[in-house]
């Protein structure tokens, strides 16, 4: 009756609805994790005889006082909902919620093993019409996230998973309620899709030079003391010349690491003009 009980309150406490709730979760937490975050670790298990990665909500974040245990698990359950509300090809599929061995909350997602991350830097080099299709792809799946009004706020190739050529975006709804972006212009910049279009122009950046993001120092200490921002073109020279201006996406990911967000294209803009790219055009 108590494990009845407990399970319950917790579901009454993430406010999710039977539909999706799995209850206590049977996931190995001695098996070796294949991911962890700033806020879960993710495990292989199976549910209904097919193999899915089961996101388990760091214990430690769970271990603070009654109020904000409290808001926590209300922010994970409003994550949750989030995730739910999608069902695209593009976007890694939600199965459901429930609770893992630990009694941390878990998320149950679709496997998927490869990131876009795995393919960075790899030799020998993606094809660019591979390459293409996969920011095709991810353009897609964040002009549908921001069509429903749902910003992504840590989109990075590690939340982008691969498999059989095409790529999803993963991690929508717990990155944007736990965390902050890792890759915004400036601390404290109000959050808009705007700033998911940043994140993918460095996707777009670091998948075509073959290296992880390399910008140098965003501000600059002048001679009276105060500090100055330092434009992204320049931040990110280097790998824009590594990329080469002939490139026939130089011009889009400039547009998309605009200083001003407002002149960046939307994710709409993103998808239709990589639409038009010929996969051939760097043949």
């Amino acid at each position: 009756m108590a494990r009845f009980n407990f399970e319950t309150q917790l579901q009454e406490r993430l406010g999710v609805p039977d539909s999706i709730w799995l209850g206590f979760v049977q996931v190995d937490l001695n098996k070796p994790e294949i991911g962890r975050g700033l806020d879960a670790t993710v495990y292989t298990s199976e549910l209904e005889g097919l193999l899915v990665a089961v996101k388990v909500l760091h214990s430690i974040l769970l271990q603070q006082g009654n109020v904000g245990r409290t808001a926590l698990l209300q922010r994970f359950g409003t994550a949750c909902l989030v995730m739910r509300r999608l069902h695209h090809e593009r976007i890694v599929r939600l199965l459901g919620i429930g609770i893992a061995p630990n009694q941390s909350p878990c998320i149950v997602v679709e496997l998927i093993a490869g990131s876009l991350f795995d393919r960075i830097g790899v030799e020998p080099r993606e094809p660019f019409a591979q390459s293409l299709q996969y920011l095709v792809d991810v353009a897609e799946g964040l002009r549908i996230l921001h069509g429903k009004n749902i910003l992504h706020r840590d989109l990075k190739p590690r939340n982008i998973l691969v498999t059989a050529g095409r790529a999803k975006i993963a991690d929508v709804g717990l990155a944007r309620t736990l965390h902050g972006s890792q890759e915004s212009l400036q601390v404290g910049t109000a959050y808009d899709e705007k700033l998911d279009v940043f994140s993918l122009g460095v996707v777009m950046l670091s998948l075509l030079v073959g290296r992880p993001p390399s910008p140098t120092e965003a501000t600059v200490l002048l001679e009276n003391g105060t500090r100055r921002s330092v434009p992204e073109g320049r931040r990110r020279k280097a790998d824009l010349d590594r990329l080469g201006s002939d490139h026939p996406l130089h011009s889009l990911i400039l547009s998309c690491l605009h200083d001003n967000p407002g002149s960046r294209p939307t994710s709409a803009d993103v998808h239709m003009h990589l639409l038009q790219i010929s996969p051939h055009s760097m043949e």
